[in-house]
């Protein structure tokens, strides 16, 4: 048993290595991949031409309005599938082969931890209270726009997002996330403190207290105790009785 469990757990092991392994990989294979696209931008002249300048502007999408009543057109929010139309686009309008998909979602998937370290850096380097709202932090976000569009260059061209819409809409959603993390798990702290009070005035009254069992116990014992010795008394008495008889 103890060796089957062994194996287990090396073959848990395992798997976990060749997981990390692929993800390096990926991510390697991303900085291959962009390194090809910018070696194929040189000319005859062996000179580096620059990459055409593309400016893309947030999509709209059409949905149904509840008070007006109508389908309008809104600004489309953060989702994967909003950001791989962006890197579509881009390289289309900078004459680019397309990636494959996979690759698309590697580099995505790697824009999302640079997100999460832009927003950590920025809160050490001002000192910002974990509670602290994204609207509040409002003096800090073109920072942030420009740190995460340097990032993220090699993997998602969100300098080429008007207005910085890209790095807004990652770094807004990132940063609410983990504003929701710190209060949940702060609400779930208060009503585990609550309620444990609460749960001990419960188990208090669905229970007596162990001297009222205790007592109870007694006076059963004492009770039965006393029945039997009555019980025992009057066999005796009748013995009496029948011996004086048979004399």
């Amino acid at each position: 048993m103890g060796s089957k469990k062994h194996i287990s757990d090396a073959n848990g092991n395992i798997e976990l290595a060749l997981t990390r392994l692929k993800h390096r990989i990926n991510a390697r294979l991303v900085d291959l991949v962009e390194k090809f696209d910018e070696e194929a931008e040189v000319d005859s002249s062996n000179q580096a031409t620059t990459i055409p300048s593309v400016l893309i502007d947030l999509p709209k999408t059409e949905v149904y309005s509840e008070t007006k009543r109508k389908h309008i057109l809104r600004k489309r929010q953060y989702s994967r599938e909003l950001f791989i139309w962006l890197l579509k686009t881009y390289r289309t309008k900078a004459n680019l082969l397309q990636l494959e998909d996979s690759q698309m979602e590697s580099r995505f998937c790697h824009v999302q931890v640079l997100a999460k370290e832009v927003v950590s850096r920025c809160k050490d380097k001002h000192k910002l209270n974990e509670f602290v709202k994204w609207k509040k932090a409002e003096s800090y976000h073109y920072e942030m726009y420009r740190e995460l569009e340097r990032d993220a260059l090699s993997y998602i061209p969100l300098k080429a997002c008007t207005r910085h819409w890209g790095a807004r809409l990652i770094l807004s959603k990132h940063w609410q996330n983990k504003q929701q993390v710190i209060t949940k798990t702060r609400e779930i702290a208060i009503q585990a403190s609550n309620d444990e009070p609460s749960q001990n005035r419960s188990d208090n009254e669905a229970n007596p207290s162990n001297e009222l069992l205790f007592s109870h116990e007694a006076n059963t014992s004492h009770h039965e105790r006393y029945s039997s010795d009555i019980d025992l008394e009057d066999h005796i008495r009748i013995m009496d009785d029948y011996a004086k008889n048979m004399r």
